[in-house]
């Protein structure tokens, strides 16, 4: 995407984005400690709010202060990108496809887990959540996408 996609300084909205050129990853086989959750529950990110249902996951990833955060998982989409971990019990590994690219101005995009768009800062990568069989994971009729860092995108992810 060009800088000249951002018009007046306005923040554009790349909820609709065309991955279809976008470079494909396949996640590394990283195990989480993860559960299903109970009850509904309210997550704060830095990025804003999610709000978890009973029966959505939730991942517990090392933050880099060494504390575990919490990352909230629509149950469809954990279903489709997680197995269970057979070497460590209550571990899941993330056996999935990305589609990410840079863009390198601040955006905004709506994704499965808020009700009001997503800020994401200049020089993240947006980012099309596939299933193992590299189909984009839509529930409730939207696309599960989201942003990252570089550091997350090497760390996490191999490219194809």
């Amino acid at each position: 995407m060009k800088k000249t996609e951002q018009v007046n300084n306005q923040v554009i909205d790349l909820t609709n984005y065309n991955f279809s050129r976008a470079p494909l990853y396949k996640s590394k086989p990283i195990s989480y400690q993860a559960y299903e959750l109970q009850q509904d529950e309210t997550i704060v990110r830095s990025w804003g709010v999610q709000e978890m249902k009973k029966g959505d996951w939730i991942i517990l990833k090392p933050s880099s202060n060494g504390e575990l955060k919490k990352s909230g998982i629509k149950r469809d989409a954990f279903l489709a990108t997680y197995k269970r971990d057979k070497k460590k019990r209550g571990h899941y590994i993330k056996e999935s496809f990305i589609r990410a690219v840079k863009i390198d101005h601040p955006y905004q995009f709506l994704g499965i887990d808020s009700e009001v768009p997503e800020q994401a800062p200049a020089g993240s990568y947006l980012v099309l959540n596939l299933d193992k069989r590299k189909r984009p994971i839509v529930v409730n009729g939207r696309r599960d996408i989201f942003f990252y860092t570089q550091k997350d995108i090497s760390e996490r992810y191999t490219l194809l």
